[in-house]
């Protein structure tokens, strides 16, 4: 309410919005030295995994992986002390999870190397072992430990789950030509701790940009979304995303006017992360926007980057809409301009120091500029996207297929069929090539396609039974994690 009361003055109508969500309330959380000496080391319960409690001895399971845990027999029982580097190797800490689970671990005790030392990072973790983090700090203590002998320790992890929901925040202001026609700009306010950054600062520069609109009256509808549940808020194993739950709950309720089949026509969504840091920012389009986005770009400054979605295009709340075939733009900071490093903001993220100490003013100021000139530019745009770009992305690779001569005269008629007409119809024409290919472009590329908002839930059950057959070959248990999926018959069989 208090976003809403924000919005409300700078659009026409502003109304919250329901969506059923699982909650996981992290309570208790400990680790205690027993032997060879006493004292508490600072952790964190990380959400969605298990609750439970214990002493236990504690090894070191290295990275994690399987042959990490084949150096040293009998897990049954212990705490694995865990470096998590799943990233790096294109993995996540659920699959660390996993293998301690399925290698008996009483609980998983992790890390994070590259963060700074004295943070303590959290993720969700869809497992039902007790899950705790550590900061480096204390990694590094107790590795020490550990190189001096045998290590005890007293664990408890306590979560409680409960049904609840969540709120979208859906500001709206009123299109003055083509008010069917509607732009949005979004981003999500839940957080982890303060999250000064992840996400409360794209919500501030999304009400300065809506509050500097004000006075401009749009051709095009233009559409605020401050979106809940990004962080959490799916049952544990029934979607393998756990967040993203109130930009898919509005996806669902409002797929049909996202889609123009139902009076309105969604043109495009622009989606911010983390903006209060730095004011480089990383836009990131699909193909048919790139030649918009870049002249944003060039008109605000060469500190800004452009290019087509990257590794981390599924992790934020324009997934939904990316599976809808809607054109979108993410905005995220970007690396830094003179090493090409990451930025100095990951050595915190999800974790206490997200702060207000960190946020830019500057950052805010420019970050707001840059969403309201986005939003200008696609409001203006007689046809916001380009059909070249959108064809140079879709047939890329597509000379080495068989069919590849075929895919590319048929991408070649439907763009004839897009020109000419009236503008209206033109514009769903083009929404609907562009949607076609915006679903199916990623889908052989790794980084997307093992994300897709719906295939995750798939990817992740077939993984985890996979992994029952290699590991146990009990064929009853994997049959029973393939039989969760709703879309797996009772007629399944290996």
């Amino acid at each position: 309410r208090l976003v809403q009361r924000a919005l409300s003055p700078w659009v026409d109508s502003c109304a919250l919005e329901g969506v059923p969500v699982t909650g996981y309330l992290r309570k208790r959380g400990a680790l205690r030295l027993l032997s060879p000496l006493g004292g508490g080391v600072v952790c964190e319960v990380n959400p969605l995994a298990g609750s439970g409690r214990g002493e236990v001895a504690l090894a070191d399971a290295g990275h994690g992986t399987r042959t990490d845990y084949s150096r040293s027999g009998g897990w049954g029982g212990r705490a694995a002390l865990v470096t998590n580097d799943a990233a790096r190797r294109g993995a996540t800490l659920t699959h660390l999870a996993l293998e301690a689970k399925y290698q008996g671990a009483a609980c998983l005790i992790y890390h994070l190397p590259g963060m700074r030392e004295d943070v303590i990072p959290i993720w969700p973790v869809d497992v039902d072992i007790p899950v705790l983090s550590i900061s480096n700090r204390e990694a590094a203590r107790l590795h020490q430990l550990l190189a001096q002998g045998e290590v005890r320790v007293a664990f408890e992890a306590t979560l409680e789950r409960y049904e609840s929901t969540t709120y979208n925040v859906v500001g709206t202001v009123r299109g003055s030509r083509y008010p069917e026609e509607v732009v949005y700009l979004t981003g999500h306010y839940d957080n982890w701790f303060l999250g000064a950054n992840d996400n409360t600062s794209t919500v501030g520069c999304l009400l300065e940009a809506a509050r500097a609109l004000r006075g401009y009256r749009p051709r095009r509808t233009l559409r605020f979304v401050a979106w809940g549940s990004e962080e959490s808020g799916a049952p544990v194993g029934e979607w393998g995303l756990y967040g993203l739950m109130g930009s898919y709950g509005y996806g669902q309720a409002h797929c049909r006017e996202v889609t123009g089949e139902a009076g309105e026509l969604a043109v495009a969504m622009v989606n911010g992360e983390m903006l209060g840091y730095t004011p480089r920012t990383h836009l990131q389009g699909t193909p048919e926007l790139i030649p918009l986005i870049y002249g944003v770009a060039a008109d605000l400054g060469e500190h800004l980057r452009v290019s087509g979605p990257s590794h981390n295009w599924t992790l934020s709340d324009h997934l939904c809409f990316h599976a809808l075939g809607l054109p979108l733009v993410y905005l995220i900071p970007a690396r830094d301009l003179g090493s090409g490093g990451r930025s100095p903001y990951w050595d915190v993220y999800h974790t206490a120091a997200d702060n207000m100490d960190i946020i830019s003013p500057r950052a805010l100021e420019e970050n707001a500029r840059l969403m309201a000139l986005v939003m200008m530019r696609l409001d203006r745009a007689a046809m916001p996207y380009s059909l070249t770009s959108l064809a140079s992305a879709a047939l890329q690779g597509t000379e080495h297929l068989s069919n590849g001569r075929g895919l590319r005269q048929a991408l070649g008629r439907a763009q004839r069929a897009c020109r000419g007409g009236e503008r209206g119809e033109v514009l769903r024409r083009v929404r609907r090539l562009a949607g076609l290919v915006n679903q199916h472009i990623y889908a052989l590329d790794r980084p997307f396609g093992l994300k897709f908002l719906l295939m995750a839930e798939r990817i992740a059950r077939l993984k985890e039974a996979a992994h029952i057959l290699e590991m146990e070959g009990d064929v009853g248990r994997a049959r029973a994690v393939l039989m969760t999926l709703a879309d797996f018959s009772a007629s399944i069989s290996f």
